[in-house]
């Protein structure tokens, strides 16, 4: 291993890292679609209702409100304006290929949940106003996933454009930290089993790193220079 560079090292585990997610997705998409369920994802799914049977979580008004905005932030509408204008304004400053690359990886992300959502077909826990208005099912978690591939794709461009590696670090932080809120928030309100937000964030974290591995090998090669 000493020839290889720290760099190259990275590299292949974030590879190793993506084949591993991408084959613990697919596993429990095979479970799932043969009708198994686990009773741990039953059962932290009721111990945050307030009442057995109730679609109410536990905690207070503010923390109830909170969560629902939380989880906007991996909304279609809401990932759609972000990619859009993010996109223009990469577009603007000729940084074409970063621009269709953002594209590109949310593009393909949600025709994958989509297929992923329409093989396994697994009914919601439980059917929250204001939440759920639109019949998609619960397998994966497409606020969890998608949430994964456009702010970590982000993250990914942006870490390219800055020289400090402390503001790498702080975007890949930030990206994640809402990652990981999004997932937690869907949850909580009680729209998806902890085993749909896994799925989600396994297989958004792993286009995500892919997408990192290409930002950074054509920023290296000079390929994404204005």
């Amino acid at each position: 291993m000493q020839w290889m560079r720290r760099e190259d090292l990275a590299m292949l585990l974030t590879a190793l890292a993506i084949v591993i997610g991408t084959w613990l997705v697919l596993e429990i998409s095979d479970m799932l679609a043969e009708g198994m369920e686990h009773d741990l994802d039953r059962w932290i799914v009721m111990a945050l209702r307030r009442t057995p049977g109730s679609a109410e979580p536990i905690g207070p008004r503010w923390l109830q409100v909170a969560a629902r905005d939380i989880t906007a932030l991996g909304s279609r509408a809401v990932l759609t304006l972000a990619t859009a204008a993010v996109a223009i304004c990469l577009s603007l400053i000729r940084r074409h290929r970063e621009s269709l690359l953002l594209v590109g990886a949310s593009l393909a992300g949600l025709f994958v949940m989509q297929a992923l959502k329409a093989l396994v077909a697994r009914p919601r826990p439980f059917p929250m106003p204001g939440i759920i208005d639109d019949p998609t099912s619960s397998f994966p978690s497409g606020h969890a996933m998608l949430s994964a591939v456009v702010y970590l794709t982000l993250g990914s461009i942006l870490s390219s454009l800055v020289p400090s590696r402390r503001l790498r670090s702080y975007t890949f932080g930030v990206a994640l930290a809402v990652t990981f809120l999004v997932g937690i928030s869907r949850v909580y309100l009680g729209v998806h089993y902890p085993s749909d937000v896994f799925a989600g964030w396994t297989l958004g974290l792993s286009w995500g790193m892919a997408c990192s591995i290409l930002t950074h090998r054509l920023a290296e090669s000079g390929q994404m220079q204005p």
